[in-house]
């Protein structure tokens, strides 16, 4: 799947897995990802993964607090950008 694809990307920007390089390196690491070609695995990874984590955090509730909304702001029927 995309997402174990891009796991293993992210394991192999360093020399130690992803989760163990230092916050900087990570931070790097990301920022490249996020400019990256979306037609390539990098950058397909992170729009997706960006995506999927807008999409949790306002389809909660709690999230709406201070927004003029009281429904998630996601229209029914719409389609994810990877299908």
């Amino acid at each position: 799947s995309l997402i174990n694809a891009g796991a293993d990307c992210l394991n192999q920007t360093g020399s130690v897995p992803f989760e163990q390089l230092p916050q900087a390196d990570q931070l790097t690491v990301v920022q490249w990802m996020s400019s990256a070609n979306p037609n390539e695995l990098p950058g397909r990874f992170f729009m997706v993964v960006r995506q999927l984590a807008v999409e949790i955090y306002y389809s909660d509730a709690r999230a709406w607090n201070g927004l003029a909304i009281d429904h998630p702001p996601q229209p029914q029927g719409f389609m994810p950008p990877w299908t």
